[in-house]
């Protein structure tokens, strides 16, 4: 690693990183789409939309849709779903274990480069009392051309807080989002201590580019303190 960018800044990933919203995403998006007859295992679910934006995944789930099934899609499919998500994440969203003492031992630079919109982030990072520990470095794919895997979010959010992509290392739980970092030039380490990641997800993220893989925020901070 000696031969390696200095790292200045660490950008996160919000959803399965910060707050454990992606099982609870799984889930209810998941029931929604086998009532409409769209089904998908849990893994390729997770491998082709955790990381995408919404407009991504409306997408892609759309373009399924009817060519497998044959017919128009539901226009209030995603509206009941949003809702029915809002409505989860209101009485079941936490923090994942440890991440607001990641972000409090973090002295450098740092933000959030999320698929997710910035109203809803805002949301989560209140529910969970994290707002106050990151904000206002908080960006969505929204507010960028392409969202993830492009890599326009992290490029977004390094000039935000003044850095060069080769000065930034990008922690990240989906595959879109490792493919993000990559494509940026940035480092990349992959974090599974969410609860959506099974067995297997480290060794998938480190294929695609991620340098090293923790299971939890203790981990991911001893890491963390080794760059300074």
């Amino acid at each position: 690693m000696s031969s390696s960018p200095h790292i200045q800044a660490v950008l996160f990933d919000c959803d399965g990183v910060l707050v454990d919203s992606e099982v609870i995403a799984l889930d209810v998006e998941r029931a929604h789409l086998d009532a409409i007859g769209l089904r998908y295992g849990i893994q390729e679910y997770a491998e082709r939309f955790i990381g995408l934006s919404d407009s991504g995944t409306r997408l892609a789930v759309q373009s399924d849709y009817e060519r497998r099934l044959g017919k128009p899609f539901p226009p209030d499919f995603f509206t009941v779903m949003k809702a029915a998500y809002r409505a989860r994440l209101a009485t079941h969203l936490l923090a994942v274990p440890g991440a607001a003492q990641t972000l409090c031992g973090w002295a450098g630079p740092k933000a959030i480069a999320s698929s997710s919109a910035l109203a809803q982030l805002e949301t989560k990072l209140r529910l969970t009392h994290l707002w106050e520990l990151i904000a206002p470095h908080v960006y969505s794919a929204e507010q960028v051309a392409a969202g993830k895997p492009a890599p326009d979010i992290f490029l977004f959010a390094a000039q935000q807080i003044g850095q060069a992509p080769q000065a930034c290392l990008v922690i990240e739980d989906s595959l879109n989002g490792v493919l993000a970092g990559v494509a940026a030039g940035m480092r990349v380490w992959a974090f599974t201590g969410g609860g959506h990641a099974d067995a297997g997800l480290a060794a998938r993220l480190m294929e695609l580019g991620a340098e090293q893989s923790f299971a939890s925020h203790a981990a991911l901070r001893t890491a963390l303190r080794g760059l300074v």
